[in-house]
């Protein structure tokens, strides 16, 4: 497949597949994620629980960027701070060995640079291990609680536990201190919009102490709080309101909903969704769906983020706010790699058959080089864009600094008319259902 006709007809068949009126409930897609397959010959996985830290310091921090960053008017559910399944994933050199699966130290033995990544799925395991494998690295995957059950913001107070065990290993977990200057943090889809928002947690807990190292309790030791080396994105979320032109331009061009499926009157019911009371998305309720936290386009100033990698297809929905992202931070003096690709839907580089294509190869290949460089090199990374296309898999480069073409108050006006919209629509559904 190298020819745009086959890319877009592949991505019509995965659009007929998601958009099939038999859709499957929340909870059975839940299952259906968390399930996890076993490891490859080439895979080193170590499995394992964070405990729960006996003070209140992390969830204090999440919980002061959220009103902080916040415009006062949103409602915040109760946050709890529970344990945070991970698993360590590398490359296993020897794989006709027979050597334990789960074996920390085996993983670290084959590993050949001190690259350390986080992953907040999205793609899960698969990218995972072949990150690992490409950086020489090792890779942290994080479970992270899952919404309805556990709204905004328990997957970032996950993450952020996640983070500072590497830095501060408490008592139990296999692996030594590793410094903050060696650690990317990496994501795709959802998972990348948490890597944002964990970065922007550390900022804000920056700021209001004025101190870039803040301290923290974490499991009866006062630690200082650093930014890790960067942060990797492939599709990030950006808006969750969907405001940004390219929602509905590329809505033929790429295989998402274009409409919030759970909203709609026919989504099947299950034990976990329709929450109670009702809200409009799984992640959060109406009144936070355009919070800097959640939706990354919203965050005023970046000053401060490490460097970033931001990647898209040309053609997903989603594309806009990713564009955003990458001229804001870069006009605030962040470097910023933009990459995006010709054809190319919706975390294309993950999904069969587009991760058979050179452009997936290029993509991870890509992606490693750039968490390397942060940890190895960081004073070479600067700000600069590449498209790439489809057919021939030329660069062109592009203007970071112009790659949106609307004002930050233009999208704060977008956002809030798409928030009522979705208000409006919950309203609409909520009394739709009382009268069936």
């Amino acid at each position: 497949m190298s020819s745009t006709p086959k890319i877009q007809a592949a991505i019509r068949q995965i659009r007929d597949l998601v958009n099939t009126d038999s859709q499957p409930t929340l909870s059975s897609r839940q299952a259906k994620s968390v399930k996890r397959r076993p490891p490859r010959d080439s895979e080193w996985t170590s499995r394992f629980h964070i405990p729960a830290p006996v003070e209140d310091d992390v969830k204090s921090i999440v919980l002061q960027a959220t009103q902080a960053l916040g415009d006062g008017g949103e409602d915040f559910p109760e946050l709890s701070i529970a344990p945070v399944d991970v698993e360590w994933v590398g490359h296993r050199k020897d794989s006709h060995g027979d050597r334990p699966e789960q074996q920390y130290a085996c993983l670290l033995q084959d590993s050949s640079s001190q690259v350390t990544l986080i992953y907040v799925h999205g793609g899960g395991y698969f990218t995972a291990a072949t990150l690992a494998r490409l950086t020489g690295g090792q890779c942290l995957s994080v479970g992270y609680r899952l919404a309805p059950q556990h709204p905004f913001p328990a997957a970032i107070l996950d993450t952020l536990i996640a983070y500072l065990s590497l830095l501060y290993p408490p008592s139990g977990t296999p692996h030594k201190p590793t410094s903050a200057s060696c650690i990317v943090l990496c994501g795709d889809s959802a998972g990348a919009a948490v890597c944002f928002a964990v970065i922007q947690t550390i900022i804000q807990a920056q700021r209001r102490s004025r101190n870039l190292a803040p301290e923290i309790m974490f499991h009866g030791n006062q630690v200082p709080l650093h930014l890790p080396a960067g942060l990797a994105a492939l599709s990030a979320y950006g808006d969750l309101t969907h405001s940004m032109p390219s929602w509905l331009a590329n809505a033929e061009k790429d295989y998402m909903p274009p409409t919030n499926p759970t909203l709609l009157p026919s989504f099947p019911k299950c034990k976990i969704w329709p929450t109670e009371p009702p809200r409009v998305n799984v992640l959060c309720n109406d009144t936070v769906l355009h919070h800097p936290l959640v939706s990354p386009v919203a965050v005023a100033d970046w000053t401060g983020f490490p460097p970033l990698w931001l990647c898209y297809g040309a053609e997903e929905m989603m594309v806009d706010e990713g564009k955003f992202i990458a001229q804001r931070a870069a006009q605030c003096g962040v470097s910023v790699v933009w990459e995006q690709y010709g054809a190319m839907p919706h975390c294309f580089a993950l999904l069969p058959p587009f991760n058979r294509l050179p452009q997936a190869q290029k993509v991870f290949g890509n992606w490693a080089s750039f968490c390397r460089t942060c940890v190895e090199q960081p004073e070479a990374i600067s700000t600069k864009g590449t498209f790439t296309g489809p057919d021939d898999l030329r660069e062109r480069e592009v203007d970071v600094g112009g790659l949106a073409n609307l004002s930050f108050e233009e999208v704060k006006q977008r956002m809030e008319k798409a928030r009522l919209e979705a208000a409006e629509l919950l309203s609409r559904r909520e009394w739709l259902s009382t009268k069936l």
